[in-house]
């Protein structure tokens, strides 16, 4: 019988359930995301599940919503990571490394918040040097906003933390040559080209 032995990430809790990461078995290849309400627990997904290619290796922040639970993962290689969604079945593939973005492919992500069936996050693309707020369900993905964009003055140069709830993500920004930011709000107005 496996135990817990230590916890990651902070937790996420909507609709009377909570998600969380969790170590088991003394062993940082030994984790997983995990949800309950007070009974048994849901695995949504742990290392050794399949991935787009290989084997999951390890998770990053996460968000639950709706019955959903989104996540950053990591699988194959350090380099490859992804935002994916479960709910204790198969899992979506939101965005990956090496798919589509503005400009060039995507090749890292940070902050993840679930919204539902849609799943917001902050992606990096352009090599590197670009990051934009983008939503997800599995699909055809949609721009909130992006480095570059008109922001109060100039333009936006990066973004951080996001939440999305009743289809708007709002979330913080910095612009006007990195010297000042703000909290933002955005719908779904903007497909990347």
């Amino acid at each position: 019988m496996a135990r817990f032995t230590a916890f990651g990430n902070s937790p996420s809790a909507s609709g009377g359930t909570t998600a969380f990461q969790a170590f088991y078995n003394g062993g940082f290849s030994n984790q997983g995301i995990f949800t309950g309400s007070g009974g048994a627990l849901t695995t949504i997904v742990k290392v050794g599940d399949a991935a787009p290619v290989g084997p999951f290796n390890g998770f990053g922040p996460l968000s639950n919503s709706g019955g959903t639970t989104a996540f950053f993962g990591v699988y194959h290689s350090l380099a490859d990571t992804g935002i994916f969604t479960g709910s204790g079945g198969a899992l979506t593939t939101i965005a990956k490394v090496g798919d589509a973005a503005p400009v060039g492919t995507f090749t890292g992500f940070g902050s993840v918040s679930a919204n539902g069936g849609t799943t917001a996050f902050v992606g990096v693309y352009n090599g590197g040097t670009d990051t934009g707020i983008f939503t997800g369900s599995g699909g055809a993905l949609t721009t909130i906003a992006k480095v570059g964009d008109a922001a109060p003055v100039g333009t936006f140069t990066g973004f951080s933390p996001l939440s999305a709830r009743g289809g708007t993500t709002a979330f913080q920004a910095f612009y006007n040559g990195g010297t000042d930011t703000g909290i933002f709000t955005g719908s779904e107005v903007r497909s990347p080209p």
